[in-house]
């Protein structure tokens, strides 16, 4: 789990990629502890493993009508202000239909179907110094 894992590596990273996961940190779902902030949390470790002027690429779930947990436990979904609450500046790179087909246009309203969300590609930079 990227909230306990050691770092022993001695290095800084200066790219990082994560697909599909950061919605899940802290939900409990697959055996890790429960915590509201695992998400935050989790961006926050990653940011701290790149060097200066390194990145984070990353999706997650997007709903424009409004931030929430799925199914008790099964994923967050972030609107507009979930993502900068949650995961401070950010570059938006697109939008996606629940089963990545293609890009759209930035939703207005949450998908219609089983998974009620889109998924957004996120980039966060470290800055230097």
């Amino acid at each position: 789990d990227v909230l306990t894992v050691g770092r022993d590596s001695g290095f800084d990273y200066d790219a990082i990629v994560s697909l599909s996961t950061i919605e899940h940190v802290g939900l409990n779902r697959y055996g890790d502890p429960r915590d509201y902030f695992g998400d935050v949390k989790a961006v926050q470790r990653l940011r701290d493993w790149l060097e200066d002027g390194g990145f984070i690429y990353f999706d997650v779930p997007y709903t424009p009508e409004g931030y929430g947990i799925l199914d008790t436990n099964k994923c967050r979904c972030y609107d507009d202000e979930a993502l900068k609450d949650r995961f401070g500046p950010h570059e938006v790179l697109g939008y996606t239909t629940p089963n990545v087909d293609g890009w759209v246009d930035k939703p207005t309203k949450n998908h219609d179907g089983v998974r009620p969300y889109w998924y957004v590609a996120l980039l966060i930079r470290k800055d230097n110094g």
